[in-house]
């Protein structure tokens, strides 16, 4: 048996003229975010479109930073406390923000 679940997205066009496409852009928003709404549903809000805009911007910085070869990879010891010796070792790998921008 396929379990389905609906997601409904909502937006309200308040009497102002609203493109197909925003129309549609704001019910897809509600939609992911009902997803993960315990009620299945969500009402489109603004602060969606802000928070898309901040995933995508990270997004660009991160390919940026990979095409860029900005990490930096650290090796931290692991170390056994009984006998003091390094038992393995532990790959830390950092963003190097300034040298994406060189």
């Amino acid at each position: 048996m396929i379990d389905l679940e609906p997601y409904v997205g909502i937006t309200v066009i308040d009497g102002g003229q609203i493109g197909f496409d925003k129309l549609l852009s704001e019910l897809e928003l509600a939609c992911d975010n009902a997803k993960k709404s315990p009620e299945s549903y969500s009402v489109y809000e603004y602060k969606m479109y802000e928070q898309l805009q901040k995933n995508l911007n990270m997004q660009a910085k991160l390919k940026n930073a990979i095409m860029h070869d900005s990490w930096e990879v650290y090796l931290q010891p692991k170390l056994f406390l009984g006998t003091n010796n390094i038992s393995g070792a532990e790959a830390l790998v950092r963003w190097n923000r300034i040298s994406a921008y060189k």
